[in-house]
């Protein structure tokens, strides 16, 4: 009987010992597994958050610099339609002067030569010349009341579609400083002017459009002014079929800070308040600039100068950001996986291998 209790007390405490050598290698391996494994976790964190941010920078200077590079490009076509209409402006200028100087200026010849410019340009509403008392030929006072004079008789003459066909008129307003800028402002400067836009009714229907004037001066003095008006329906055309990425537009903004073109009927010749103040101030100053706005849409501005004037107008490119990360986010999802993954594969792999090396050391510790 003492034989046996004595078989059992040794069983107890070999089972006891074995218990306390499994025991200290489930705690080592977890400690070593634990650590190995939030290393690990720690690397995959930063390996993969640093492919994702890269991926997203990049995906989003790539967008940046492909709304730049649009904006650019319709921003020029809008800058060859100005020029277009300026150098139709400075055709008239050069011809009437021309006759000016050469001592027998024609008034009948030089509404001729309008009525055929803008025959010939159809992308115009109108053309006009504006002169200072008797300073085309002098002879006002013979042309009172005739077609496309009023009772002083000067030499104002403005060819237009008005009626849905060429036809001439006197000039109106030209002696109201306020409403008259598109003559008092070249007078002043002698430098080329573009107004704001403004609606003008052809075949009974308002349309909005721009007038650009040039000045006229012989030896150093102030004679009047050849413009032209532009309608803006031929940019708002033009700029309606840009959407970057399928779903952003374009819109173009004044000098003064109104839509001259803008996807919402509502916004035409509506001040462009959406847009920051010192965005608009940088327009104006003829800079390009970009800004996301509190709904994650990258707004882009290009500046145009408006012939050869001091007026710079900015065209607007806007899309969702959110449009372009699309390729970045699903790096960003498979990196994620890929990073769960790799922390599983190195735990399933990490701790059969711990049991196997560690029990030795258990036994020698022991």
């Amino acid at each position: 009987m003492i034989r046996g209790f004595r078989v059992y007390d040794l069983r107890r405490k070999w089972l006891s010992w074995n218990e306390g050598i499994e025991l200290k290698a489930l705690s080592l391996r977890t400690k070593i597994a634990g650590l190995a494994i939030g290393v690990g976790m720690l690397t995959f964190a930063i390996t993969f958050s640093t492919i994702a941010w890269i991926a997203r920078d990049q995906a989003r200077d790539s967008a940046l610099e492909a709304a730049k590079e649009i904006a650019r490009s319709h921003a020029n076509d809008v800058k060859s339609e100005f020029m277009r209409t300026y150098a139709t402006v400075s055709s008239l200028t050069s011809a009437l002067t021309a006759m000016k100087l050469g001592g027998h200026p024609d008034r009948q010849l030089a509404q001729d030569v309008a009525k055929d410019m803008l025959g010939s340009n159809t992308q115009l509403i109108g053309l006009s010349s504006f002169w200072e008392p008797d300073a085309f030929d002098g002879k006002d006072a013979e042309w009172r009341n005739k077609p496309g004079h009023d009772k002083t008789g000067r030499f104002m003459a403005y060819w237009n579609r008005s009626s849905g066909k060429i036809d001439v008129e006197p000039t109106v307003d030209y002696d109201n400083e306020e409403r008259s800028p598109w003559y008092f402002i070249p007078k002043k400067t002698g430098k080329f002017y573009a107004t704001e836009p403004y609606a003008f009714s052809v075949a009974g229907k308002d349309i909005m459009m721009v007038s650009l004037m040039s000045p006229i001066v012989v030896g150093g003095k102030f004679l009047g002014v050849s413009g032209s008006d532009y309608p803006l329906t031929t940019l708002q055309e033009i700029l309606a079929k840009v959407k970057p990425y399928g779903i952003g537009y374009a819109a173009l903004i004044t000098h003064g800070g109104k839509y001259a073109s803008n996807p919402d009927p509502k916004k035409l010749n509506a001040s462009a308040s959406d847009v920051p103040a010192n965005i608009l101030t940088e327009a104006r100053a003829g800079k390009s600039s970009f800004y996301v706005d509190e709904n994650g849409w990258v707004n882009v501005f290009e500046p145009i100068r408006v012939g050869v004037s001091d007026t710079f107008w900015s065209l607007k490119v806007s899309f969702p950001m959110s449009a372009v990360m699309g390729g970045a986010n699903r790096i960003v999802f498979v990196s994620t996986v890929l990073a769960f993954a790799s922390i599983a594969l190195l735990a399933l792999t990490l701790i059969p291998l711990l049991r196997k090396t560690i029990a030795p050391l258990i036994l020698l510790s022991g």
